[in-house]
């Protein structure tokens, strides 16, 4: 069963990517096209001034890395936001880059809609809730929550490959992911983890538990590994990944880790390797891979 894996976040794809490691040329961009968002979640931690890309800046991207292949759209805010988010979507697929969005759902209309069903490889929806009474109060929306179901079903009927759900872990919505089941949401997925700061061990236990019933009552995986066990930093490893990939911001610059954007000691152009300052690693599980295969003393050959 695929309880516990996300094929896109298989840790091992790195070593496709050695060549590009070696020479550092990027092959995945992360790209925020908006700071401002339409929702105000409680455990928000972008705290940036309003910035929304244009879409010459966006598309000047894919000129200065060509080799990138795959464009995941995400944000400091929501990127739907961004009028020009779908046309960079367009420009993505007509260059045959993979696209992925990540957006809290409530501003998908028709023509979005299609253009992300028939040109992204997956598109993920924030929803945090099963209830309207959680989702206003968690994401701070005014009547929201129906209509992204409704987005999602419509989504559904496109050709998009994979439609995932994403449900951050809080103390305010644990208890609800069991009702999860009654939406019966035609998703490829639901990826349950915990924010940013962390989940305490009571909460952590209580959504595992629920988390199991769940199993029980959908026909769709349940991601749930980042629960178990979340990526913190291990001190003394070395990041290596940053060289394959980018974080283009809404402020126009660019860093080499999506948990440090706006500080610029993380910026491309200023980092110098150091990760004194960091505390969890979304990329950890990669650079572990990277740090086996290149201090391996034997032969890489020798599996």
């Amino acid at each position: 069963m695929l309880a516990n894996m996300v094929t896109f976040y298989n840790p091992a794809k790195v070593l496709l990517y050695l060549k590009e490691l070696k020479e550092k040329i990027p092959v995945f961009m992360e790209i925020d096209p908006s700071y401002l968002c339409n929702h105000a979640c409680l455990w928000c931690r972008y705290h940036h001034p309003n910035g929304v890309l244009p879409l010459d800046y966006m598309v000047a991207l894919l000129d200065k890395y060509p080799q990138v292949r795959g464009v995941r759209i995400t944000g400091g805010g929501e990127p739907l936001i961004n009028p020009a988010t779908p046309q960079f979507i367009l420009e993505c697929s007509q260059r045959g880059i993979k696209t992925g969005i990540e957006t809290n759902g409530g501003l998908l209309r028709k023509d979005s809609i299609e253009i992300i069903g028939n040109n992204c490889q997956y598109c993920r929806i924030s929803l945090d809730a099963a209830t309207i009474e959680t989702h206003r109060r968690l994401h701070g929306s005014k009547g929201d929550f129906e209509r992204i179901l409704d987005n999602v079903r419509a989504l559904r009927e496109t050709k998009l490959a994979e439609l995932g759900i994403s449900y951050l872990v809080v103390d305010e919505n644990v208890d609800e992911i069991t009702h999860l089941a009654e939406l019966n949401l035609p998703v490829s997925y639901i990826h349950f983890k915990p924010i940013i700061q962390g989940v305490n061990r009571q909460t952590q236990k209580k959504a595992l538990k629920a988390i199991k019933a769940l199993e029980q009552q959908v026909s769709y995986p349940l991601i749930y590994g980042r629960l178990v066990q979340d990526h913190f930093h291990r001190p003394g490893l070395k990041c290596r990944v940053t060289a394959l990939f980018t974080r283009a911001a809404a402020d126009g610059k660019e860093y080499v880790c999506c948990e440090h954007v706006g500080e610029e000691a993380f910026l491309r152009e200023n980092w110098d390797g150091s990760t004194e300052r960091c505390a969890s690693c979304r990329y950890a599980p990669y650079n572990e891979v990277l740090e086996i295969y290149y201090t391996n003393t034997l032969s890489h050959e020798f599996l």
